[in-house]
């Protein structure tokens, strides 16, 4: 009953095409995609606590990359029978990532590489040791007003839903007589 006469009494004006515009301009930080990139990897699982188990997956680790190093375009392959991690059917690849889904290790390794190119020596995380090869950087960017237009819409909608119910049960309390307790009357919830 409640919601029904909230939704009966409380007039909510949709957002306007320039106060879109006006919020997107004011807020582009907000509507900003960070780089993302392709990578693949081989993983090398390895414990640090088990100092000879780790031990053996660095000298895997460094014999993998060895054989990369002769032939770069094996990448592809070495994965599916020599990488601990579940990308290895895929043939390493992670699909695409933001550098802080990443252990920093990792994201570090990777910043400094170009396209095409792979680690020369194995990256050493928590979860073992890495060989890394970025396939494609897809830079940061602000993203266009018309594919986020819908999303800004639905916001300022809300929130002036939420303003406009908070003002009219205010000024419903401002109305009512009510004793033994103070609650913020209309004047409270008045849009400055």
């Amino acid at each position: 009953l409640i919601r029904a006469l909230i939704e009966r009494q409380v007039v909510v004006p949709a957002p306007t095409g320039p106060e879109l515009r006006r919020y997107y301009d004011a807020n582009r930080g907000k509507f900003r995609a960070e780089e993302l990139v392709e990578v693949r990897h081989i993983l090398v699982a390895a414990d640090a606590k088990d100092e000879a188990a780790y031990d053996r997956a660095r000298a895997k680790a460094e014999a993998l990359a060895a054989s990369l190093a002769a032939d770069p375009g094996s990448f592809a392959a070495l994965p599916r029978d020599h990488s601990d991690c579940a990308s290895s059917g895929e043939g390493g690849f992670l699909g695409q990532l933001t550098l802080a889904e990443t252990t920093p290790e990792f994201a570090a390794a990777v910043a400094g590489l170009a396209e095409g190119e792979t680690t020369a020596r194995p990256v050493a995380t928590r979860y073992g040791f890495h060989l890394i090869r970025l396939e494609r950087r897809i830079p940061a960017r602000t993203l266009p007003f018309e594919a986020i237009a819908a999303r800004i819409a639905d916001y300022l909608g809300e929130r002036a839903r939420r303003t406009a119910t908070a003002q009219y049960l205010a000024r419903l309390v401002e109305a009512a007589e009510i004793t033994g307790i103070a609650l913020a009357g209309a004047e409270a919830h008045r849009v400055h």
